[in-house]
């Protein structure tokens, strides 16, 4: 089962005389990496709701934000520090004291007393509200998970028709590899008497057997043979169960070395052009498998 790393759910509910809302977004990334996106009321909850998203996904970006409207999950209080006011008082008494004639002009410049006044916040304890968003965050998971999952259908079928395009292409190459292999070794033979001949040195079967085996280590069978290998494990792998992703991107690093290899060994305008467009299919399961968890 292939499963997108992008994906979005959406949960809305009312409970009592509050709205509250969750929402989780996915998108591809290495590893998991959570970002909760909530008041600081729902701290206590954090472990609580991180635990679930875990249960539910193993790669990708995670964003949750948990919005709510209404009535105020916070009791605010005000309350007064007597102590620096019994200060304050203190200070306009003996301004008044010392300059009685001005005191009404010095005692309008002294700051307005706002630390004075305190206002604290106590959360309200509702085990019920919170147990609600636990499973608003579950039920928002799943969305996303089901979303994953459609999205992970589509990205399977698309690798499948590529991976059907580089066998295509491997076909192609092996038809040619023996034709290529002979011309390799006849243009190797001709440069060989040329020399040879500007050389004035006879000709010795030693020179030729070389070449033979220089023409061998230029056979494309072993990297066809492990291109062939590799894209029946791709296949394999999208059907297997769990995470996928990290594993089909290290098969398609061994296809784009396989690829290299077969390029940097025929020296021939048909074959460099099998491989561009063999290197080009494979970068393009590569970019649909960044998005696999």
């Amino acid at each position: 089962m292939v499963l997108s790393m992008t994906g979005f759910g959406q949960v809305k509910r009312v409970v009592g005389e509050t709205k509250l809302n969750v929402e989780i977004k996915t998108v591809n990334h290495r590893f998991l990496d959570l970002s909760l996106n909530m008041s600081t009321l729902f701290n206590p909850y954090e472990e609580q709701i991180k635990a679930v998203i875990r249960s539910h996904f193993k790669r990708g970006r995670i964003e949750l934000y948990i919005s709510s409207e209404g009535k105020s999950l916070e009791n605010q209080t005000i309350m007064i520090n007597w102590a620096l006011l019994d200060q304050y008082h203190q200070v306009i008494e003996s301004i008044e004291t010392t300059y009685p004639e001005t005191s009404h002009l010095l005692t309008k410049g002294l700051p307005e007393f706002t630390d004075v006044l305190q206002v604290t916040k106590e959360e309200q304890k509702n085990n019920l509200l919170f147990d609600e968003i636990i499973e608003m965050v579950k039920e928002a998971c799943t969305q996303v998970k089901q979303m994953r999952l459609i999205e992970g259908k589509k990205l399977a079928k698309d690798i499948h028709s590529r991976v059907e395009q580089i066998k295509e292409l491997v076909d192609k190459l092996a038809a040619l590899r023996l034709d290529i292999k002979d011309k390799h070794y006849q243009r190797m033979v001709e440069r060989l008497n040329d020399l040879l001949a500007k050389q004035g040195l006879s000709q010795d079967e030693r020179f030729y057997h070389e070449l033979a085996i220089i023409a061998e280590k230029g056979d494309l069978t072993e990297e066809l043979i492990r291109i062939d290998s590799h894209t029946n494990q791709i296949e394999s792998s999208l059907k297997a169960d769990g995470e996928i992703g990290r594993n089909l991107d290290f098969i398609c690093q061994e296809l784009i070395r396989e690829a290299n290899t077969i390029g940097s060994k025929a020296n021939d305008p048909i074959i460099s052009e099998y491989v561009i467009e063999l290197k080009a299919t494979i970068e393009k399961v590569k970019e649909q498998v960044q998005n696999i968890e």
